[in-house]
């Protein structure tokens, strides 16, 4: 190369002076920049090309959607008139009757004891039993039918006790009914001391009431059919610790009774019998 072309060639000029300039190696290094830039500037827009994409998307789905009109609704707020409430008129008293009381002469209580501290009470008279029924305290009554649970006599005659006329008590067919008053009540053979002596030399206190110091009144109920057999006997009221289950064992032990009547004629009865445990 000649020596005045040298400070103004390129250093490639220089590099391939002699040399096959029409070589891949030359046009590459010798274009570089050219291709660098163009490579460059197709890089950042392929760049603002994709990050716009989305925005294009959502603002083209946003300027598909169409307004209805018919979607808005003007709440309204209107006056609402509550219903006056109403307060019901005071219930009326029922209509009250005289208790339905019966003649009731009280059981003496069975006392359960050591055998040298039993004491014998005296039998009832038979003017008191005559037309009584059995029952926890003594009542003259007013002729009714129930059996009375105080002492306190009724001031008038017995009510209609919520019965009909077409010969029912109550609402029930009297042939169904089981007596709670008679004109007989039922009887233990022997009257009421041979069941009061019954009591005592069969009930045995229970070990368990015995060694929990348990002391009290079961009282028993039960039914005396017209054979006088005894039916659903059930404590009324116990002090349990095998009392109960004791006063039930002798109860439905007894042997037959004389049964209840009315108007000379056999009938159901119930019979309440009070059994007092007590330790000496």
């Amino acid at each position: 190369m000649e020596i005045n072309k040298i400070l103004q060639a390129d250093y490639l000029d220089l590099i391939y002076d002699n040399r096959n300039k029409n070589y891949g190696g030359y046009e590459l290094r010798k274009h570089y920049e050219r291709r660098a830039a163009k490579a460059l500037g197709l890089m950042l827009s392929l760049l603002v090309l994709a990050g716009s994409i989305p925005c294009l998307m959502d603002n083209h789905e946003k300027s598909t959607v169409a307004f209805n009109p018919k979607t808005i609704i003007d709440a309204v707020m209107t006056e609402v008139t509550l219903p006056e409430k109403i307060i019901p008129p005071p219930a009326q008293p029922a209509k009250t009757h005289n208790a339905s009381v019966a003649k009731t002469f009280q059981n003496p209580e069975p006392v359960i004891a050591k055998d040298n501290n039993v004491i014998k009470p005296d039998p009832p008279k038979p003017d008191d039993l005559k037309g009584a029924i059995a029952g926890p305290v003594t009542n003259p009554g007013n002729d009714g039918l129930n059996v009375a649970k105080d002492p306190t006599p009724p001031s008038g005659p017995a009510g209609d006790g919520g019965g009909d006329p077409n010969g029912k008590i109550g609402g029930t067919d009297t042939k169904e009914v089981i007596a709670i008053g008679t004109d007989v009540p039922p009887e233990y053979p022997g009257g009421m001391a041979a069941l009061l002596e019954y009591l005592q030399r069969n009930i045995r206190y229970p070990n368990e009431a015995r060694e929990n110091q348990i002391q009290g009144r079961v009282v028993v109920r039960f039914v005396v059919n017209k054979e006088g057999k005894i039916e659903g006997a059930e404590v009324q009221k116990g002090i349990g610790y095998g009392c109960d289950k004791e006063a039930l064992r002798v109860v439905n032990a007894m042997k037959t009774w004389k049964p209840g009547q009315v108007k000379g004629k056999a009938v159901k009865a119930y019979y309440t019998l009070p059994i007092t445990f007590r330790l000496d």
